[in-house]
């Protein structure tokens, strides 16, 4: 391996932080926009309520995605990781297609740019995820305490 260039598990383990990121801004200004336009009664709703824990939910898996990409190194485990990354992606921009179709009038902004950046981390940790996943395996990392 390269020493100068940093391991795709480490990659694919950003990737996901940075989608996280994204993610938390898209619903933090989803909230905002709720909250200043008197529509937050919505979150009160059955729907509401429904659309709250699949967004927490969705939020806990890119929280832990990345701790368990860099401790676990099985193959299955890569591919699994990959297929995720797909699917989440693929679920995101399915998701956007539906707001751009359904909702008239929508005038596209910050919202959609997040929406945007949160399509293309997807796409790029996904195509890293798969390289990651075609990895011969290797050993583990040595840790700072066991170079000590």
């Amino acid at each position: 391996m390269n020493p100068d260039k940093k391991p795709l598990d480490l990659v694919v383990a950003q990737g996901w932080i940075l989608m996280f990121l994204a993610f938390l801004c898209v619903n933090l200004i989803e909230f905002v926009n709720a909250s200043t336009n008197g529509r937050l009664g919505f979150f009160m709703t059955r729907e509401g309520g429904a659309a709250l824990r699949v967004m927490v939910t969705l939020m806990l898996v890119h929280a832990f995605v990345p701790m368990l990409v860099v401790h676990f190194r099985a193959r299955a485990f890569r591919w699994t990781i990959a297929a995720l990354t797909m699917l989440f992606g693929l679920l995101m921009m399915a998701h956007e297609a539906a707001h751009l179709l359904l909702v008239r009038d929508r005038p596209f902004g910050f919202f959609d740019l997040l929406d945007i950046t949160h399509h293309a981390l997807a796409l790029w940790v996904s195509a890293i995820a798969v390289r990651w996943a075609r990895e011969a395996p290797e050993a583990p990392r040595a840790t700072a305490q066991a170079e000590t």
